[in-house]
């Protein structure tokens, strides 16, 4: 607690000039001398809620990338008495941190793509890969997103990277309150889908193996939402009911019409409809089928592998992990 005061102090002592304030704002985003003060009183403590006075036009393209977030960072990175995560830095709007992760071709993006039509909630439309980063970089990237949430007024911030599935205990360490969200799908399909993209049958199925071994140690944890992709197949609402309660969000029939309202995942400039699941275009395609409405697709790989194929999950190593959801 002492080192956290320190923190703050050397804050306090490091921008308590008004000429270095000044100087501050003006090589950042342009915002008000106001502002910045706002935000230094936020962050000492004496106000306790999100920052929103942003005027117009002010600051980055983007709301998450400002100066003010650089130059309080500098701070802090120079301070070796701050060696966890910031929470004082956090904006107190964002109340949720949610997390959808999984193994490959599970049905992450389609669940964030209908998070992302929930007015309280703010999905990036890319895999922000905070916590596959080290040190400092995870702060920093961790908060601009947190802050574009706050000044966008969302109290839930929802990210989708499937690689955190092999980072939960450090978000957990990281993020008080984390919760992770993630889908499973069957087996067979999934090495289908990714037999299609890369060729390599073997790779497929070892990651498919090695992934689900990770969901089902976790499985049953409290902070943890496994769910089966065909389930929100075949009960889009009960899945997506289950799905915001869990992230504390008001569930409505709206989020079905998801697809209503486009949206460009994964630097996209378009939707295009003639995109292929190959690696050249692999997330145009993915950027298209995302914005659909539901579809069945269950069942491909009996047009696309023989049992030979898929032997390794029905008869070998994979077998339990197909016991265990179900598929078999």
């Amino acid at each position: 607690m002492v080192g956290g005061f320190r923190g703050i102090w050397h804050i306090q002592r490091t921008l308590s000039p008004r000429r270095r304030i000044k100087s501050e704002a003006r090589r950042s985003c342009g915002f008000t001398v106001r502002a910045v003060a706002l935000r230094i009183a936020s962050i000492s403590g004496r106000v306790r809620e999100s920052y929103t006075a942003c005027p117009d036009g002010a600051g980055s393209r983007n709301p998450g990338d400002g100066g003010f977030l650089s130059s309080i960072l500098s701070v802090v990175r120079r301070d070796a008495r701050v060696a966890r995560f910031p929470r004082f830095l956090v904006p107190q709007r964002v109340v949720m941190h949610g997390f959808i992760c999984g193994g490959g071709h599970c049905g992450t993006t389609l669940i964030a793509n209908i998070l992302a039509s929930h007015p309280d909630a703010y999905v990036p439309l890319y895999e922000t890969a905070i916590f596959q980063r080290t040190g400092f970089k995870i702060w920093r990237r961790h908060l601009k997103l947190l802050w574009t949430a706050a000044l966008l007024g969302k109290r839930a911030f929802v990210e989708k990277s499937p690689a955190h599935l092999r980072k939960l205990e450090v978000i957990r360490a990281e993020v008080r309150g984390a919760r992770f969200i993630i889908p499973v799908r069957d087996g067979r399909d999934v090495v289908a889908s990714m037999f299609k993209r890369s060729g390599d049958l073997k790779q497929s199925i070892e990651r498919w193996i090695s992934a689900n071994a990770i969901v089902l140690a976790h499985r049953g944890e409290p902070d943890v939402q496994i769910y089966r992709h065909e389930d929100l197949i075949t009960d889009p609402p009960g899945v997506i009911r289950q799905v915001c309660e869990f992230l504390d969000l008001e569930y409505s029939e709206r989020l079905l019409d998801y697809h209503k309202s486009k949206r460009l995942w994964f630097k996209q400039r378009e939707i295009r409809n003639d995109a292929v699941p190959v690696a050249e275009g692999h997330d145009a395609y993915r950027n298209w089928q995302v914005n659909q409405p539901l579809f069945d697709n269950r069942g491909r790989w009996v047009s696309e592998l023989s049992e030979k194929d898929i032997s390794e999950l029905t008869r070998g190593r994979g077998r339990r992990l197909m016991e265990a959801f179900g598929y078999l």
